[in-house]
């Protein structure tokens, strides 16, 4: 599942304030001198937030307050202090001691737990063909919109939290790709899972959101399933917001479109790279993904192969999608 960015992302970059050194003495005759002063700089490429010092110059053994302000969706993992000579600094409680020299400070940022377990992509505009591509080729030009992509395939513990296996339960465990679904279980699993964490539901049934109140829902122990075979009304399903150049405009869990999941699997993330692998993370098919000749046949646990480019796992092999 993916979670949609109803608006683009903002990439904040902490301003460097580049003071110069400032040290004089006293002039008069057996005057002391005057203490050091060493500059504060803030880094720039700070991602997904922005870091704040409470001064932007201070004298050795000076404390110093951080104040971090975070993105939506992210928060403040740590400080870093970092001293002229690549020394870190101890930060502790959002302070510091100034040193006797000049320092940066940085912070890194991370994605609310909401969104662990979930890799923030940045979208593109991408025109023209890309290699052994049917959806980007000459003459098209698709535009992807920034997205918060599950970093694996949804579980079968995940799964099992709102909906039941409709036609016969997949072997193995909780840690296992879900299997034995088909479309409509899906898009029923999006939307449980977008009500009960609070977000507006992305599919709807006429105008019907809720897939407890869906025409042949099946439902057994406060789980739900859609139908087994094809169904004239679940085909009728729409997304909420939907229109020629809006995915949707609810930012509930859903399924990617066949352009994004290509984009993801391709590595792209603001653009497809250039450098493109066999297979999605690499050249060597048994890195990052089970198949055939190295599974015994029979699904594995998820993220027990390599990420991709975008820390994604299990884009290639492993079950179908």
């Amino acid at each position: 599942c993916m979670k949609f960015l109803g608006k683009p992302a903002v990439l904040l970059l902490g301003l460097a304030f580049i003071l110069t050194f400032a040290s004089c003495e006293n002039a008069a005759s057996g005057g002391t001198d005057t203490p050091a002063t060493y500059t504060i700089t803030v880094a720039s490429g700070i991602e997904h937030g922005t870091v704040t010092a409470s001064a932007t110059s201070a004298t050795a053994g000076t404390e110093i307050t951080l104040t971090a302000m975070a993105e939506t969706g992210y928060e403040r993992d740590s400080y870093t202090v970092t001293a002229e000579d690549e020394s870190t600094v101890s930060v502790a409680g959002g302070k510091f001691t100034m040193p006797a020299g000049n320092v940066t400070v940085s912070a890194k940022f991370v994605a609310l737990s909401v969104y662990k377990g979930f890799v923030r992509v940045t979208g593109a505009t991408v025109s023209g063909a890309v290699a052994d591509s049917k959806v980007f080729i000459e003459g098209r030009t698709v535009t992807i919109g920034d997205l918060w992509v599950c970093d694996h395939e949804v579980t079968q513990g995940e799964y099992q939290t709102y909906c039941n296996f409709g036609i016969s339960p997949p072997d193995y465990g909780q840690k296992y790709p879900a299997y034995c679904v088909n479309w409509y279980d899906a898009i029923v699993y999006c939307n449980l899972r977008s009500m009960e964490e609070g977000l507006e539901p992305v599919y709807k049934i006429e105008d019907e959101t809720d897939p407890s109140n869906w025409k042949d829902i099946a439902s057994r122990y406060e789980r739900y399933c859609g139908p087994s075979s094809s169904n004239e009304t679940w085909n009728g399903v729409t997304m909420v917001g939907n229109s020629e150049s809006t995915v949707t405009t609810a930012n509930g869990y859903r399924l990617p479109t066949e352009a994004e999941w290509e984009y993801v699997a391709r590595g792209g993330n603001g653009g497809i790279p250039e450098t493109q692998y066999t297979y999605s993370g690499s050249d060597t098919i048994d890195d990052v993904a089970w198949y055939n000749s190295n599974s015994a046949s029979k699904a594995h646990e998820v993220k027990t192969k390599k990420a991709n480019s975008v820390g994604i796992y299990d884009m290639s092999g492993s079950v179908c999608e």
